[in-house]
C-alpha cells in the first residue's frame, strides 16, 4: 500500500519535517521511501498518513503514530509503531 507520508523528529523545539510514500504498512510498523535523511536508527517521530478509506463513506481520515526508527537504508527507513489513532483530515 503506497501512501503519502509526512514525518517530524519528536523533541524540544523546532524539528525537521520530511514527507515520503510508504513501501509497506503492517500493524506494527512501516517501511517508508524518502530521500531526506533527517532520522536516524532510535529516533522516535510522529507520522501522519492519508489514509485511504472514509469515516462513514465521506469523512477523509488520517492515521497518525508515534514510532521509532528501527533501520536506515539510503533511499528510505523502517519504523515500529509504538501507539496510533486515527483523526478526520481537512478536505
Amino acid at each position: 500500500m503506497e501512501l503519502n507520508v509526512r514525518y517530524r523528529a519528536l523533541k524540544n523545539g523546532p524539528a525537521p519535517v520530511g514527507i515520503g510514500r510508504t513501501l509497506n504498512v503492517s500493524s506494527g510498523g512501516l517501511l517508508i521511501a524518502s530521500q531526506q535523511q533527517i532520522v536516524h536508527v532510535g529516533r522516535r517521530l510522529e507520522v501522519s498518513l492519508d489514509w485511504p478509506s472514509l469515516l462513514h463513506g465521506k469523512t477523509p481520515l488520517q492515521l497518525i503514530a508515534i514510532c521509532r526508527v528501527t533501520r536506515c537504508q539510503p533511499a528510505g527507513f523502517a519504523v515500529r509503531l509504538e501507539r496510533y489513532h486515527f483523526r478526520a483530515r481537512k478536505p
